[in-house]
């Protein structure tokens, strides 16, 4: 278990790095508004929700894959729902339905 566990890190972590010898640190994933989705964020929610569905690495690679861009998608829209409330917070948003 714990080897499938390591192999697992080792292959999530290979997802995210460079292909030249820089060091790592981390590095954006995507940017909505002022809110910025780091490649660590990805990959550690990847890591939780790959163990709790016990994906293994060297056969479920696909599956790892797709779980990745579903994460991103999720967190997107998170960003998206979370800067739409601050920009309506902030400016009041007239509808066809208000009096101006």
């Amino acid at each position: 278990m714990r080897l499938s566990l390591n192999l697992l890190l080792l292959t999530v972590s290979l997802l995210f790095a460079q292909k030249n010898d820089d060091v790592f640190i981390d590095g954006v994933a995507a940017t909505v508004g002022d809110h910025l989705i780091l490649k660590s964020d990805v990959a550690q929610l990847v890591n939780m929700a790959a163990i709790q569905q016990r994906l293994n690495p060297a056969v479920d690679m696909d599956r790892l894959l797709s779980l990745q861009d579903e994460i991103v998608r999720s967190i997107i829209d998170q960003k998206i729902i979370l800067e739409t409330r601050l920009r309506l917070k902030t400016k009041r948003w007239i509808g066809p339905w208000t009096s101006k």
